[in-house]
């Protein structure tokens, strides 16, 4: 799960440099042209893209500097587009797409910063220079969010670009991972007319150097109509942090921070997964309903999420969602799929429009729960009073131990052939459906001896209506 954070150690430093090639001699020297694209940096625990194979706990903290300034474009030399090294583009709901955002399209990747000028304070046309430093703890990402500097409202949102450099362990790499991010807009010739509303798109780079550490640089063109068109360079170095304790410290505090953060948003995962399920139209709803089950492996909703009818579906929904949204807060995902199961069960019981639930529905609650799994009241009222799963399962066997001394010779058949397909040992040796009452019941009872104390059903006395 992501974790963003705006906590970080970094330090900005604003001064004066050159800007070749803009402004002319004058006796005062001219005012600093501000950078038309800022920086801010941020955090995150592992990768917001998954790359296998993942990476250890241990690792190197590492220093990244960005340092931007804005430059004439005629000085700087060629580059290649982002998505150029593209080895892969995903969308934000992680599927693999076509083509790039053209956001990450307009901006130039320097992988040899050697011909870059370098800033300095004197000169034609001075420019102010933002530095950011900020650590990497091993494991985690640090994200530098681009976007349009304070004055020109609305801009930056759009045409805003992320770059996330991966811890080499989170990257599960021997160098760190590089994804760019941008949003593909309605506008841009790659946005699908069966997805108009516009989505994420995260460019996967190779690192540009050879090594862990080193330097490369991210030139943004002038805007489209700008007054002074100038580009913004942002060089970017990544370094270890050895023979830093203040980075060190930094790193330590932040990936503390973040495993917190981490283990909150894991606390919430009920929340998260009922949001998941109501935000879903109609169309999509069983979809839904099933990628929560797969989360969590709650069988049986996920069974019946596929045999309900669309007019029965979201009478099953709405409980599940009421039940994880409800779910204690530090609640674990196989206690989380239990509440899920425990309240479908509970809707079975209860189909809407009253009657019964469907045949297909009623043939999984048989298949599953054997005898007593006839009686979807019966079964609602077991897991109502179960608080696990393994309480339930207990419930359930010893119902139908229970039912191999019942009247019916059918009911006696199906319990038998259950509780058989549960008993792999073949101890439920004797009984015959078919056969006088006392062989069966003697049967019963050497079987429940015969399991042990943590696997014998609470309530297995034989009684019920007795021939």
């Amino acid at each position: 799960m992501r974790n963003n954070t705006p906590v970080h150690w970094a330090v900005v430093v604003l001064a004066s440099a050159g800007l070749h090639g803009a402004g002319c001699s004058q006796q005062r020297p001219p005012a600093p042209v501000a950078p038309p694209v800022r920086v801010a940096v941020g955090h995150t625990l592992g990768s917001p893209v998954p790359l296998a194979p993942p990476g250890g706990a241990g690792g190197e903290a590492l220093v990244v500097t960005v340092t931007g300034y804005a430059a004439d474009p005629a000085t700087l030399p060629p580059g290649e587009p982002l998505a150029a090294r593209a080895r892969l583009v995903v969308d934000s709901a992680g599927q693999p797409v076509a083509t790039a955002p053209a956001a990450a399209e307009r901006v130039t990747l320097l992988a040899d910063v050697s011909a870059l000028r370098t800033p300095t304070s004197t000169g034609k046309g001075a420019s102010t220079i933002q530095v950011v430093r900020s650590p990497l703890p091993p494991g985690c990402t640090v994200l530098l969010s681009f976007s349009a500097a304070v004055g020109r409202a609305g801009a930056g949102d759009d045409a805003g670009v992320r770059l996330a450099i991966v811890s080499p362990t989170a990257a599960g790499s021997d160098r760190p991972g590089l994804l760019v991010t941008a949003r593909q807009s309605a506008e841009d010739p790659a946005a699908s007319e069966a997805a108009p509303v516009s989505r994420d798109r995260t460019v996967l780079l190779d690192w540009p150097s050879a090594t862990l550490d080193g330097e490369f640089a991210l030139v943004f063109p002038p805007a489209p109509g700008a007054r002074l068109p100038v580009a913004t360079v942002f060089r970017v170095r990544v370094e270890g942090a050895a023979g830093d304790p203040e980075a060190a410290q930094a790193s330590a505090r932040i990936a503390e921070e973040l495993s917190e953060q981490g283990r909150a948003a894991g606390a919430s995962l009920g929340n998260s997964l009922a949001s998941a399920i109501t935000s879903s139209a109609p169309p999509g709803l069983r979809r839904a309903l099933a990628g929560v089950c797969a989360e969590l492996h709650a069988d049986v909703t996920f069974e019946a999420s596929l045999l309900a009818e669309d007019k029965d579906l979201p009478a099953l929904v709405s409980p599940v969602a009421q039940a994880l949204a409800a779910a204690p807060a530090d609640a674990e995902t196989g206690q989380l799929a239990w509440l899920a199961d425990r309240a479908t069960l509970e809707a079975l019981a209860k189909p809407a429009g009253g009657g019964e639930a469907s045949a297909p529905l009623r043939a999984m609650l048989s298949a599953r729960f054997g005898e007593v799994g006839r009686d979807a009241g019966a079964v609602s009222e077991l897991a109502a009073a179960s608080p696990s799963r393994a309480d339930f399962d207990a419930r359930v066997r010893a119902e139908n131990v229970i039912l191999l001394d019942d009247a019916s010779p059918a009911a006696r058949v199906r319990a038998f052939e259950w509780t058989s397909r549960q008993d792999p040992k073949g101890t439920l040796k004797g009984y015959e459906p078919m056969g006088p009452a006392p062989q069966r019941r003697q049967a019963i009872e050497n079987y429940l001896q015969s399991l042990s104390p943590a696997t014998q059903p609470a309530s297995t006395a034989p009684g019920g209506s007795h021939e």
